[in-house]
């Protein structure tokens, strides 16, 4: 049986961000890479723009180990599908929120910027790197 995904480190729920701010539960972005390495499913939260539009859609990115990245959007079917040996860069656009961070994924089929959490991104290029 496979072990449900898991939301990272930035990632979390109005209640987590609220127990966050007090100290009563922390994630720990060491613990997604471990879990990573592991070959966990993770879940982290995305913001993708369109070229060529302004209006950022809102999903979820699949990392796992040594596979390609899946991006979904939130409460619909539309997916894509980032493959092998697509390279992570600094944005030009304005990240959505502070603590976002604004990307560009270039594969082969094109550039699509993107929006993580910034603790999240270290775990992104790991991904990148590993599928």
């Amino acid at each position: 049986m496979t072990a449900k995904p898991r939301r990272s480190a930035g990632s979390y729920t109005p209640l987590e961000g609220w127990l966050h701010s007090w100290g009563v539960k922390r994630r720990d972005p060491a613990a997604d890479r471990a879990a990573f390495d592991e070959g966990r499913t993770l879940k982290v939260l995305c913001l993708l723009w369109t070229p060529g539009k302004t209006n950022a859609r809102g999903g979820w990115l699949s990392l796992t180990k040594d596979r390609d990245l899946v991006w979904r959007k939130t409460g619909g079917s539309e997916e894509l599908t980032i493959p092998a040996g697509a390279a992570l860069r600094p944005s030009d656009r304005k990240a959505a929120f502070r603590s976002m961070t604004a990307l560009t994924l270039v594969t082969d089929d094109g550039a699509h910027d993107i929006a993580v959490r910034t603790i999240d991104a270290d775990l992104l290029a790991r991904a990148l790197s590993h599928s």
